[in-house]
């Protein structure tokens, strides 16, 4: 029986793309580049800010750059009125009807630290308890992080719920022994989630 349903954040509560494009962008025209060269170079710096191994004030400063113009861009990038365009009220919704019909809810998120101010603490009240990679420094597919939730519930991995956009990190909850669903969009999460077991079924819709 489920007890405990964990969500990943980027593009299942919240979509992150749109923010991160603006972002980017305009840290590139700080190094009068252009998007696509800046973001090849962050591919190779964002798995140490998921794991913090390094922050972005250190990445800049290695950079020989001042950090202040970069940190003001991101604070209005993602100011809270930019930030609540993006959620996927959908899916807070069922959230909600979930924690009525009292199951424990989490989320399980890759994120580099610098966005817990800015997307993952603006979302912590909707949730039980909330996981991000940089905290446990370990990030998904890596099956060791879902040991992480088990800090936070007493409850088996055979009562664990998963939902995540990603497919290697739906294989990689399952083969640590948890119930998994890739999520797609909200609507096709109601249906799965009414599909799953009939217990389930009959608790969402009682």
């Amino acid at each position: 029986m489920i007890k405990t349903i964990v969500f990943d954040i980027g593009n299942v509560v919240w979509a992150y793309e749109p923010l991160q494009k603006k972002l980017l962008t305009s840290w590139a025209k700080l190094l009068n580049t252009d998007y696509h060269t800046f973001y090849q170079q962050y591919l190779q710096i964002y798995k140490h800010l998921e794991t913090n191994d390094l922050t972005l004030t250190d990445y800049f400063l290695s950079q020989k750059l001042d950090p202040k113009p970069f940190l003001d861009i991101l604070n209005s990038t993602y100011s809270l009125n930019n930030f609540k365009k993006y959620i996927l009220k959908d899916t807070l919704s069922l959230i909600s009807d979930l924690k009525k019909r009292g199951y424990q809810i989490g989320y399980l998120s890759n994120a580099e630290n610098y966005h817990y101010p800015l997307i993952h603490q603006r979302l912590d009240h909707y949730f039980d308890f909330g996981i991000t990679s940089w905290q446990a420094k370990i990030r998904k597919p890596d099956p060791q992080i879902f040991a992480e939730i088990f800090k936070h519930t007493s409850v088996l991995p055979s009562e664990v719920l998963f939902i995540d956009d990603i497919e290697e990190n739906i294989t990689s909850a399952k083969n640590y022994g948890l119930h998994a669903i890739h999520f797609q969009n909200p609507q096709k999460l109601l249906s799965d989630l009414s599909l799953f077991p009939n217990f389930f079924h009959d608790r969402i819709d009682q």
